[in-house]
């Protein structure tokens, strides 16, 4: 289902642009995703990244915005169809 953006352009995922497999994440955000996919909490993540859990809770924070998402569970679908190979990406690969 979509619903008209603010913009007033339609969209997939309620108004919200998915990202694209070309919008960059930095080292940490790729880190904090491959943990919390790990179905790791916060506060372990923080441990093995050497960091506080409010910085891993801000970075979860930044992800959700980059992805267009409000949950965990969200954000762990958006990040596996952002990280799965398009057909375009596979025919380009075989040129």
């Amino acid at each position: 289902m979509t619903k008209p953006a603010q913009s007033g352009v339609v969209t997939p995922l309620g108004g919200r642009h998915p990202v694209s497999n070309q919008c960059p994440l930095s080292t940490r955000q790729a880190m904090v995703l491959e943990l919390l996919a790990a179905d790791l909490i916060d506060e372990v993540i923080a441990r093995k990244l050497r960091v506080t859990s409010r910085t891993i809770r801000k970075e979860v924070a930044a992800l959700y915005l980059h992805f267009g998402v409000q949950s965990r569970f969200s954000l762990g679908i958006a990040y596996s169809q952002w990280r799965r190979p398009t057909a375009y990406d596979s025919a380009r690969v075989r040129m």
